[in-house]
């Protein structure tokens, strides 16, 4: 499993594997989910609601709100559109598991 990026080099859309940890802040808030803008690239991810590890019943808006930090795990790359989908759950994540957002 890759490590997470945060605190590295800077990254683009091509150094991208699926199952890997990032780190991101939150550029938008939509109905269905949110788009997260990664840390150290040009790479902005998409977040389905549904993984985006929100109380039932809770919209996105209600829990998440723009420029706040956020971990999550890439879970699909679409090379051909240069789209990335990310989970928040955390269940991707080890009790503990420490982020580097400083720099």
């Amino acid at each position: 499993e890759s490590d997470i990026l945060a605190g590295q080099r800077e990254f683009g859309f091509d150094d991208l594997i699926k199952g890997m940890k990032v780190v991101g802040f939150i550029k938008s808030v939509v109905e269905f989910g949110l788009f997260v803008n990664l840390k150290n690239s040009d790479v902005c991810a998409f977040c389905h609601k549904s993984e985006a590890s929100l109380p039932p019943s809770k919209k996105p808006s209600e829990f998440y709100s723009i420029g706040d930090c956020v971990k999550g795990k890439i879970i699909n790359i679409d090379s051909q559109n240069r789209k990335v989908k990310i989970s928040l759950k955390s269940q991707h994540f080890k009790a503990g598991e420490e982020l580097r957002t400083d720099e």
